[in-house]
């Protein structure tokens, strides 16, 4: 009624200088982005999503691994939360003991 549209954009990895410039606290910085998809880049994502917006989507999901990670959260939600632990497990292993 308010002439306003809405999009659910979800980008997935995209490479930023973040990696770059964040710390990691109590982790191998590069044993843990290791684990990480490459990602696309900042300008690839931009022509995705505005793509995405001239064909009028409501959601637009951007790289492959997001697009993967959507749909295997919808055909099994358990076998999802079980690869989403086994994925953290890995990455506990990157933590730096003190």
């Amino acid at each position: 009624g308010y002439g306003v549209d809405v999009t659910l954009v979800c980008p997935g990895v995209v490479q930023t200088p973040i990696y770059e410039t964040s710390p990691v606290v109590g982790f191998d910085k590069e044993a843990s982005l290791a684990l990480w998809p490459k990602g696309i880049s900042a300008e690839a994502c931009a022509r995705e999503i505005l793509a995405g917006l001239r064909r009028g989507r409501r959601t637009i999901v951007v790289t492959r691994t997001a697009r993967a990670l959507a749909l295997a959260q919808r055909i099994s939600p358990r076998g999802f939360q079980r690869a989403a632990a086994s994925y953290m497990k890995r990455l506990r292993k990157t933590r730096i003991t003190p």
